[in-house]
């Protein structure tokens, strides 16, 4: 069933068509003799009344127009602020979503050896992602390899993930967004540390803990910034064994 055409198809176009003939009836009827003397502006002695009304009314229009102008300019900042605040917003969930995705792509390749008596040697191998990738690349560097942390691959994939976190810290922290929102991703990226970061960081740090080089020097300020966040007196270098850094149940 086709719906009955409403009479007016473009309300534009009608309005734009009545201003124009109110606007030529309006001078019609000024120019046109009046029925009461006193309303004539066709007269000689009305020939002015234009110019007496403009400088009335200018000054009134003119404050009206700043006004008017004022408020634009209002609106336009808080729109330009309230856009500036969702960027931010919207910076700080990439931040923590390439930090997860980053985190859930780490891997570590970790190869088995085993013997036999007749046939030799063999060896199997196994990739790991995610946390368990990187609990592997923080256990490798114990004792006498712990030396060699500088030195190998496997560091640079452990820093990048250190770098990403400390962007999203960073990016928090100057971020102007609501803080109801900010405490919620806050409280979420420290999570997200304390889950998945602090247990195997705590054994890398430890051992690495006698190091010079930057990089370890990264790893260990990364993590004691961290746990100071919830002991103000935390020192790495009084614990006398790796296992009491880790967290215990409360």
């Amino acid at each position: 069933m086709q719906r009955n055409k409403p009479l007016i198809d473009n309300p534009l176009k009608w309005i734009i068509g009545i201003s124009v003939l109110l606007s030529f009836g309006a001078i019609y009827l000024t120019l046109k003799p009046a029925f009461i003397d006193g309303l004539d502006l066709s007269s000689a002695e009305s020939a002015h009344i234009g110019n007496t009304i403009g400088g009335i009314t200018a000054p009134i229009l003119t404050l009206l127009s700043i006004a008017l102008l004022y408020l634009t300019l209002k609106r336009q900042t808080e729109s330009n602020d309230n856009q500036r605040l969702k960027n931010d917003a919207d910076l700080v969930f990439l931040l923590y979503n390439q930090l997860e995705a980053a985190f859930r792509e780490t891997s570590q390749v970790t190869t088995k050896h085993a013997r036999f008596e007749k046939a030799g040697s063999t060896s199997s191998s196994t990739t790991h992602y995610g946390f368990e990738a990187f609990q592997q690349l923080c256990s490798m560097f114990t004792d006498d390899f712990a030396k060699n942390f500088p030195a190998q691959n496997e560091a640079s994939k452990i820093l990048f993930i250190i770098q990403s976190y400390k962007s999203l810290d960073e990016l928090l922290n100057i971020s102007k967004i609501e803080e109801n929102l900010k405490g919620i991703i806050e409280r979420k990226a420290h999570n997200f540390y304390l889950s998945r970061m602090r247990d195997p960081l705590a054994n890398l740090a430890f051992h690495i803990r006698g190091n010079k080089d930057e990089y370890s020097n990264e790893a260990i300020e990364f993590f004691t910034q961290m746990e100071k966040r919830k002991d103000k007196n935390f020192d790495l270098y009084s614990f006398a064994n790796a296992q009491d850094l880790f967290p215990k149940a409360e």
